[in-house]
């Protein structure tokens, strides 16, 4: 007999939180990220078995649909999940929503997508690490992939075969100077690539802009793990009009392994000067930085499928993890 599971709007963000909870999500988390709705999923003695929460006053653009979001998405049973996902999709239906999008926390600047495929290789640092099952969640309620990601590692370093023509004498002619990012000043550095990050990310789908303010928050707790000469800003006159984010897998050592892997998990160029060589010269500016300081290894982190960074990752790495953001239309009003 299938199992009894009732679905209301939840009236305790602490234990919204703390069902499948993680260190560092906490009822505080989920009230800054601002979502119009938050349901849980009950087992017949009242306990939770899901939840979700959704967002669809401001939702972001998605051609030919009025999407909504289901993000903080948990749930301990298939069964839980798809009486949650449907109970959400029926909620934003009745709001105007054409689609469901999922699992996104508000915006893709948080947490989103889900592991489809994946290897022996343990989760690394600021990779979405959820259940792989929860993919099936969303696809046996009637979600497809809206977009697919994937993550990719290197060889050794030391033995990596040659890529493309270098390119930095071609930019040195135009004038643009690769610097490694001043660590020392971090928040004033944050302040000059914040311009350069919404305009390379604007056409990216599902794009929201967010203010400096939240950008520079979002990054400031990172500061503790970031490397000197891992991550690089290129410059044209002094405006930043390029940049690579690369941090230490600090998860490594936390499961008692030393540190040998190097996460490349953004890469920024501006778009008059994407075509160039870029890209692909920060991403060997950290990747030789990464050498010089006894690293073994670099994930090249959440690529989307044909953005330009899979074109610079496969010179150099092959695919470990697998992730996808889901879809589900719905019937239009």
């Amino acid at each position: 007999m299938r199992e009894r599971i009732h679905v209301r709007v939840a009236d305790d963000l602490s234990a919204f939180a703390a069902f499948c909870g993680k260190p560092g999500f906490g009822a505080d988390s989920v009230a800054a990220h601002r979502a119009d709705d938050h349901l849980v999923a009950l087992d017949p003695q009242g306990a939770i078995t899901a939840r979700c929460s959704l967002w669809w006053r401001c939702p972001p653009l998605l051609p030919g649909h009025r999407p909504g979001i289901i993000g903080h998405y948990a749930a301990q049973s298939a069964a839980a999940g798809d009486a949650l996902l449907k109970a959400a999709c029926r909620c934003l239906a009745e709001r105007g929503c054409t689609a469901a999008v999922g699992p996104m926390d508000g915006s893709t600047w948080r947490s989103y997508r889900l592991v489809t495929r994946t290897s022996r290789r343990p989760a690394f640092f600021l990779e979405p690490d959820l259940p792989p099952e929860w993919a099936g969640h969303f696809q046996v309620s009637g979600f497809k992939p809206l977009a697919r990601y994937f993550s990719a590692m290197t060889g050794r370093l030391d033995q990596l075969p040659s890529a493309a023509p270098n390119p930095h004498g071609r930019l040195a002619a135009r004038g643009i100077v690769l610097r490694p990012l001043d660590l020392e000043h971090l928040e004033a550095e944050l302040c000059r690539i914040y311009p350069l990050c919404r305009e390379s990310f604007q056409d990216n789908l599902l794009f929201t802009p967010i203010p400096e303010e939240e950008f520079i928050s979002m990054h400031r707790p990172l500061a503790q793990y970031l490397a000197p000469q891992l991550s690089w800003v290129a410059e044209l006159e002094e405006d930043a009009i390029g940049f690579i984010f690369a941090v230490p897998d600090i998860l490594q050592a936390r499961r008692g392994e030393p540190i040998s892997t190097v996460i490349l998990k953004t890469v920024a160029v501006a778009p008059p000067f994407r075509g160039i060589g870029l890209g692909q010269a920060l991403a060997a500016a950290s990747q030789s930085a990464a050498i010089g300081s006894g690293y073994r290894d670099v994930i090249y982190a959440l690529i989307r499928a044909g953005n330009p960074s899979a074109r610079i990752s496969a010179h150099y790495a092959r695919p470990i993890r697998s992730y996808a953001l889901f879809i589900k239309e719905m019937a239009k009003r």
